[in-house]
């Protein structure tokens, strides 16, 4: 909450914002995201999955889908960093108790292969559009520490599919 609080502090727009902010952790089974489940119909996840490896990207991905109102058209959409080589990438700003602590790095493939899995673990079926951009050869001036060769910006749109006689 403290984040929150200095955001307003620095911007001074505290009395001009009419939206309404929840912090809560994606990984916790009850918490203040509960009171959204089933009504959101939009969410953005922007520079956000890239953080975690495959099998927590998978939980993150279902409790996104749990917030979706499954009675309308659904977009989760954003931005992360993804690498031509779709696949289980060192995490090199973990923690230092955390050695092993790996990020799963997508390319468009992987990232619809992902949503297929969340799909038939929740009984939907969606759609990705990605595009990996600015992809980095390994040949820069300063070689990046953090991102791996290959790796670049995946802007992607995910979209439930909803069969013609569902009328959500």
């Amino acid at each position: 909450m403290d984040f929150i609080r200095i955001g307003f502090d620095f911007f001074a727009d505290q009395e001009m914002f009419h939206g309404h902010f929840i912090a809560a952790d994606v990984f916790e089974e009850t918490s203040e995201l509960d009171g959204l489940k089933g009504q959101m119909s939009i969410i953005f996840l922007g520079a956000f999955l890239h953080l975690f490896d495959w099998d927590k990207q998978l939980i993150i991905a279902k409790r996104v889908v749990s917030l979706l109102d499954p009675k309308k058209h659904n977009v989760v959409f954003g931005r992360m960093v993804g690498n031509v080589v779709g696949r289980e990438y060192p995490n090199y700003s973990s923690h230092a108790d955390y050695p092993e602590h790996t990020r799963y790095l997508h390319n468009p493939k992987t990232l619809q292969e992902m949503w297929d899995e969340v799909g038939n673990a929740t009984g939907t079926k969606w759609v990705v559009q990605a595009d990996l951009t600015h992809v980095n050869d390994g040949q820069e001036a300063v070689p990046s520490l953090i991102n791996p060769a290959g790796s670049g910006m995946i802007d992607f749109t995910i979209e439930r599919v909803v069969a013609e006689h569902d009328n959500t």
